[in-house]
């Protein structure tokens, strides 16, 4: 009796009972997409160019005397700052444009109907779809944490700030995915989940406060 009761208390709390194959499918594809892999040069480009043009407006400011070297903690701040923001803001529309077609695109196929009569529940649909889709998410950010570490070396910025910014922006990135989602459910048309989704996140970030 009491291995059934453990038993049945893991298969509960097991992730595999919420994810389901859904999960499995979208790590598949992700990983086959050639796309996924543009998307990640470009993300650590443009975050690179960002840390760099923050790091040489604020050496530019100093006009090159001796004191520049004394400037170095501000300028780990500018920097770390750029960043956490560009993260912010860009890791949260990547995950819109990449969600907004999460549920139309099995519409449009018409694999839906045929995900709805296999033993995979709802949940399983939604929560597989969101992890799938947002675990390219973390990754990006993922990426971002070695510039912020070798910033972090000029001072100035302390480590709770980093691991703070990053989960901010992981929970703004939940967000603005799931709201994605929400969307993709009601509208077929991918420009126009990303245009509700992009009001949404305007009306929650600017307007609500």
């Amino acid at each position: 009796m009491m291995a059934v009761a453990l038993t049945g208390i893991a298969r509960r709390l097991d992730p595999g009972r919420f994810t389901g194959p859904i999960f499995a499918k979208e790590l598949r594809v992700l990983s086959r997409r050639r796309r996924s892999y543009i998307l990640r040069l470009v993300y650590v480009v443009l975050l690179t160019v960002f840390a760099v043009g923050a790091y040489l407006s604020v050496a530019e400011a100093g006009g090159g005397d001796p004191s520049t070297i004394y400037r170095m903690s501000k300028a780990g701040k500018t920097v770390i700052g750029t960043i956490a923001w560009f993260q912010f803001l860009g890791l949260q529309l990547i995950a819109t444009v990449s969600m907004s077609t999460a549920i139309s695109e099995e519409t449009r196929r018409g694999t839906l109907a045929a995900l709805m009569s296999t033993p995979i529940s709802t949940v399983q649909i939604v929560v597989g779809k969101v992890l799938g889709k947002l675990l390219q998410m973390a990754t990006l950010a993922a990426a971002s944490l070695p510039v912020l570490i070798v910033v972090r070396v000029f001072g100035g910025v302390p480590w709770d700030f980093v691991l703070g910014a990053t989960c901010v922006s992981l929970t703004a990135v939940l967000l603005a995915g799931t709201t994605a989602l929400f969307f993709s459910a009601l509208v077929r048309q991918a420009y126009a989940a990303i245009l509700l989704s992009l009001a949404s996140g305007f009306a929650l970030h600017l307007v609500l406060p």
